[in-house]
Order: C-alpha cells, then structure tokens, then sequence
C-alpha cells in the first residue's frame, strides 16, 4: 500500500517482512534518506535489476496471469512458484488430463492452453489432492482477477503476500534476509 516516509515511520519495530518497490532507481537516494532519517533500516543491492531476481519473478508472473490467464509461460511460473507449489510433473499431469478428457474416438485431442487445461481439469468429478490443488489455485486466481478489478492496483500485490504467506524476501549482501534481523 503506497505511503509515506512519515507513514512509514511507524513501522518501527515491525518493519520485518515490509519492502519498498521503487519504478526507478534514481528515486532512491531520496528513500534512503528518508527512511534513515526516521530510524527505518534501509537495504538495497543497486546492481541488481529486482524484477529479474529470482524471489520477485514468481510474483511478476502471478501479477501477469491476473491481467490475462491465457499466457502459458507466466501462468506455469506463477504455478510452479512457491505461492502455490505446483511441479512440473503437475504440469505435465494436467496436461495429459485435458487430453484425457477432450478423447474422442478416432479424433486427435485440440492443443488447447494451459489456462484451457485448468478449466477442464475445475470439471474433474475426482475428488483427489492434484485435483483439489488445481481448484483452490483456480479459487484464489479468480479473486485475485476480481479484485484487480475493482480495487486500486496497490492492493493486489500486497493481497498476494498477505494471502499467500510469500513475502517479499528480499535477500541481504551476504545472504541472509534485508529484513530479517528487524
């Protein structure tokens, strides 16, 4: 949720497992101080391009597939991701499934996208855990994509941190997490 430096202020103490995402670099020497000024420790690597680090892609991925379901790549990271802890073998799995179910005899199945695959395998009658799992990601995608929706764009992701337990861990120089020891 945007805010403040003052607003932030307050995290004192509870700062663990916050972040602040910036649109460009050069507005950063400005938070630096600010949040110095106001006791907030502050960490971040200007080297690194954050939305290409691996603990940030799964979300840039899920943020994508809200806009529109139908891109298969995002869709297979936001699913593989640890938000929702999807294998590959359970890609492959729903795949094969679709297949299954679009069979007609003497009738090669229709390629169809993975988000096709989802929706089919949401009118599976088996009531197992693969196919529990695909119905609560299809669950929370649809109140993700509602939300979007309707609410300002800042509360998505800060829904999916809080929803999902994936804060965003941003890593430390030497390994450990930014936040960690706050």
């Amino acid at each position: 949720m945007p805010c403040t430096a003052r607003e932030m202020s307050h995290w004192h103490g509870t700062a663990r497992g916050k972040g602040v995402l910036l649109a460009a670099r050069t507005e950063f020497p400005a938070y630096v101080e600010a949040l110095t000024a106001r006791g907030i420790p502050v960490y971040a690597d200007a080297r690194e391009n954050l939305m290409l680090a691996p603990h940030i892609r799964p979300l840039i991925a899920l943020l994508k597939v809200i806009d529109d379901p139908s891109q298969d790549i995002y869709l297979a990271a936001a699913m593989l991701g640890p938000m929702f802890g999807f294998t590959e073998d359970d890609l492959v799995r729903l795949r094969a499934r679709s297949r299954q179910v679009q069979a007609e005899p003497d009738k090669k199945p229709a390629r169809i996208s993975l988000y096709g695959a989802l929706l089919l395998a949401l009118e599976d009658p088996a009531d197992d855990p693969f196919t529990e799992k695909v119905k609560d990601f299809y669950a929370h995608l649809t109140a993700l994509r509602q939300m979007a929706r309707s609410a300002p764009a800042h509360y998505v992701p800060a829904s999916v941190s809080d929803n999902f337990s994936h804060p965003l861990n941003i890593p430390h120089g030497n390994g450990t997490s930014a936040l960690s020891n706050y």
